[in-house]
């Protein structure tokens, strides 16, 4: 059985993809899990950081920006992806010219690989007419895409068994939640609360509405305690490096994108990391966050606003505020930065649940199983 997991890139930005399927792809050869991770592109063949590229057909220059609107057609042209039995496709939406032409010329067994509901996370990056219509034509011809795949794999229980419902089929589905490779992350820990000043990070990717910035922030302008607060904001959706602000008893420290040592240094000497806190805006209560999952591997304990497929509700080193609009109470981090403070090498106990639970190297065996059961389903297209 030869299975592989594919990935389309048409020109936009997919930094976080390749590092997550790097880490992927070292997952497979360590564990011995027969899966190539493969990334579709214009420009770059063989091999990277184990990752295999292969460069699809030519866009003629007119049509380059067309390209995003012929992503079956693309794929349907790397005539070395008919070698694989089994093909788990990152969904790549169905805002397409012909969205099925891939699933009609592969031999393949083809299950897609979903991260959201669609439709809902494109409604709400903006109620513009052009994502109106994008999200109109991800209703309608995401349907038809899903009525004709052998599977559906997904990052959480909810958008599996929504996708599953999109299909109307009895097809095979798994969730395999989003994972890191730890051996990447060093560990930080955290530094035990005294009852004074209180501090936070936070790693913020981009000013996506889900990742909720807004609602900490709120928190910080309304709170009037007198014990400070210092948030350092790394990412690139922090504000402009060297920026400060100042909110009442907070202070807001921005750093922007950071990497290697510069982002260990900054991640040390805090209290809580803080996560996404509105996946509620996208119409999901559950999620796998990665950086949920390195704030773990940091041995950092985090505050989230979801369900986290991984992690329990009464996990000792996750604090889980309500997932909706209800303020976020600053007394209830204190409160929490003071009952991890009193566990005894919790960091080290955080760093060997990442190892146990969340790292790549356990869930990326998942995929050689379920591409066993997609080939022994019998399901027809």
């Amino acid at each position: 059985m030869r299975c592989a997991l594919v990935a389309l890139d048409v020109g936009l930005s997919l930094a976080g993809v390749e590092n997550a399927m790097a880490g992927q792809a070292r997952a497979a050869a360590e564990t011995g899990t027969p899966l190539d991770v493969i990334i579709v592109n214009a420009t770059r063949s063989g091999r990277e950081n184990g990752v295999l590229y292969m460069r699809h057909a030519p866009v003629h220059d007119r049509l380059r920006r067309l390209s995003r609107l012929m992503k079956a057609r693309l794929l349907s042209t790397v005539r070395e992806l008919d070698a694989y039995d089994v093909i788990f496709l990152r969904y790549p939406t169905a805002v397409d010219i012909d969205p099925l032409r891939f699933l009609r010329t592969t031999r393949a067994r083809v299950a897609t690989v979903h991260h959201a509901k669609e439709v809902s996370e494109q409604l709400a990056t903006s109620r513009s007419p052009g994502i109106v219509v994008r999200a109109g034509l991800e209703y309608v011809q995401g349907r038809r895409v899903l009525q004709h795949v052998d599977g559906i794999v997904a990052v959480t229980d909810e958008i599996r068994d929504f996708q599953l419902a999109r299909s109307g089929r009895a097809i095979p589905g798994r969730t395999i939640a989003n994972g890191i490779d730890v051996t990447k992350i060093p560990i930080t820990g955290f530094v035990p609360y005294d009852g004074g000043e209180l501090r936070l990070k936070m790693l913020s990717s981009s000013h996506a509405v889900w990742h909720g910035n807004d609602r900490i922030l709120s928190a910080l302008r309304s709170y009037r305690g007198s014990r400070r607060i210092v948030v350092d904001m790394i990412g690139s959706g922090s504000g402009t490096p060297g920026a400060v602000e100042e909110l009442g008893s907070a202070t807001i420290r921005h750093h922007g994108l950071l990497h290697g040592a510069a982002l260990h240094d900054a991640m040390r000497n805090a209290h809580l990391g803080i996560s996404t806190l509105a996946f509620f805006r996208t119409g999901l209560r559950q999620a796998a966050v990665l950086k949920t999952r390195d704030y773990i591997a940091r041995g950092l304990p985090s505050v989230i606003g979801y369900d986290d497929v991984d992690v329990a509700p009464d996990c000792p080193f996750v604090l889980q505020i309500p997932s909706d609009d209800t303020p976020v109470s600053i007394d209830a981090l204190f409160d929490f930065a003071a009952r991890v403070s009193a566990i005894p090498g919790l960091p080290a106990t955080m760093r060997a649940f990442a190892e146990s639970v969340l790292d790549w190297r356990v869930k990326v065996p998942t995929f050689s199983a379920f591409a066993s059961e997609l080939l022994d389903s019998g399901v027809s297209r």
